[in-house]
């Protein structure tokens, strides 16, 4: 509240980018398919909901904001899930 919508929206925008990044420099070698096209579908679905959220942080559309939502979640849990993958493989990425 005190950062305001289009604010909160930047900070949130700015720590889920953080995130795909850290995640996507820390793995090893070559990942899987699998992996390759769980970190490809979740970076997606980030993106989306992110991209979702600006009518959000400008006040508009609400609607448009829990769609946004579960979207970024399912993405969150898809590159999570991908990066898992990617490690469990270790370094040479056989999976």
């Amino acid at each position: 509240v005190l950062l305001g919508g289009r604010l909160a929206w930047r900070v949130h925008a700015l720590a889920l980018a953080a995130a795909v990044v850290l995640a996507l420099a820390s793995l090893p070698g070559s990942p899987s398919r699998l992996a390759v096209a769980l970190l490809v579908s979740g970076c997606a679905a980030i993106a989306g909901g992110t991209i979702g959220l600006v009518p959000a942080g400008r006040g508009a559309r609400p609607s448009v904001a829990r769609l946004a939502w579960p979207l970024e979640a399912v993405g969150v849990a898809l590159l999570g899930i991908g990066w898992l993958v990617t490690r469990a493989a270790g370094p040479i990425g056989v999976a």
